[in-house]
């Protein structure tokens, strides 16, 4: 997962591609292993540029409910694959996935990361 979006961004975003591969890396991961996929087996990823130049990563999956929400973003980085997001300035948001029918279907998690260390998202 890091490789391909790091290829992706590497020539596309000015910010640092290494760290939105490893964010994005611990996003799916996330998903996988305590969430699981959509109903279709599938853990959707998007990086999306946006005009500010910051870098939107978001990932669907299958549980509409994220557990501990503030504590898994504050937690110390030993086995806490969120952590990251805070340490490299990323905000972590998250909200309900909706099919066409307005069921919920599972959540969108997003995190937006901005160019540099030195700023905050």
């Amino acid at each position: 997962m890091r490789k391909l979006v790091l290829d992706r961004l590497i020539s596309d975003w000015s910010g640092n591609a290494d760290v939105a591969s490893r964010v994005a890396d611990v996003l799916v991961t996330n998903a996988a292993e305590h969430a699981g996929p959509l109903d279709g087996g599938e853990i959707p990823l998007r990086l999306l540029l946006l005009p500010d130049s910051q870098l939107l990563i978001e990932v669907d999956d299958g549980t509409p409910e994220f557990p501990d929400f503030h504590k898994a973003q504050a937690e110390a980085p030993i086995g806490r694959g969120l952590w990251w997001v805070s340490h490299y300035r990323g905000r972590l948001t998250y909200f309900p996935l909706l099919n066409d029918q307005g069921k919920t279907v599972g959540k969108t998690v997003q995190v937006l990361l901005p160019v540099t260390w030195g700023e905050a998202a």
